[in-house]
Order: structure tokens, then C-alpha cells, then sequence
């Protein structure tokens, strides 16, 4: 009897490649991979800054040591603010595509490319955004 497989990198790939549909128009894969396929989770601590930070690390490293799902990959959850993330993959977008205006059967390989390459980072990514800057989030 084979055993089962994981089918959550394929489906994260397909996933991360519809959130790319579109892209270079109007860059929208934040809010395809965090807020229609993610999960939003809001923590508030109030005491003073110095407190809070010292909850806020030990807040990442419960999120760290307590994570349900099985890894995928390296399994090593990464930390980034809403501007780190989206430079990130622009980062990763301007690599596969320096031209501005690629042919379409380019930018849909890829953008394939990106979904194969980096779907098991994207899948470890934790965004973090803190209270003062709730606005940023919507980017």
C-alpha cells in the first residue's frame, strides 16, 4: 500500500499562481495569499512598550514552537513586516521577469517558475504587523 501523499504543495502552487495571475497590472498576491487563503489571527498587549516587547518575542516564539501543521520544506517559520513580504516577491518577480512588459506565455511561466521555486517559503512566511502600523496592511 503506497503511502498518502501531501497534496499541500501542489495545491499551493496552483495557489500561488492564480495570486500571481494579474500581478503586473496590480499587484494583489498579498491579499489573494493572506486574506482570502490565509488566516488572520490579532494579539493586543497592554502594558508599556518595554513589556510589550518582551511578549511580542515570546509571542514569535510560541508561534514557532506551537505551529499545528507539519512543515513543508525547511519547516523554519520566517518573520516579516507587510514591506518585507511584498518586496520580497517583487524582488522575486523583477528576477523571473526584468521586462516591463513581458509577452503573456512568458509571464505565465514565470510566474509558474515562482510558484514551483518558492511555494514552500511562501508556506513558512508568518507576516507580522504591529498595531501602529494597521494602515500599511492594506497594501
Amino acid at each position: 500500500m503506497e503511502p498518502k501523499k501531501d497534496r499541500r504543495l501542489p495545491c499551493a502552487i496552483r495557489e500561488i499562481q492564480i495570486g500571481l495571475k494579474g500581478y503586473l497590472k496590480k499587484p494583489r498576491f498579498f491579499e489573494h495569499w493572506f486574506r482570502k487563503k490565509g488566516q488572520a489571527y490579532f494579539f493586543v498587549f497592554k502594558k508599556n512598550l518595554d513589556v510589550t516587547n518582551i511578549q511580542y518575542a515570546e509571542l514569535l516564539s510560541l508561534i514557532t514552537r506551537y505551529r499545528t501543521d507539519r512543515p513543508i520544506g525547511s519547516g523554519r517559520l520566517q518573520f516579516l513586516t507587510v514591506q518585507q513580504f511584498n518586496a520580497t516577491l517583487q524582488d522575486a518577480v523583477d528576477t523571473f521577469l526584468p521586462n516591463a512588459k513581458p509577452h503573456p506565455e512568458m509571464q505565465e511561466a514565470a510566474f509558474k517558475l515562482i510558484a514551483e521555486r518558492y511555494a514552500d517559503l511562501l508556506l513558512n512566511i508568518v507576516v507580522v504587523c504591529l498595531l501602529g502600523k494597521i494602515r500599511s496592511w492594506r497594501s
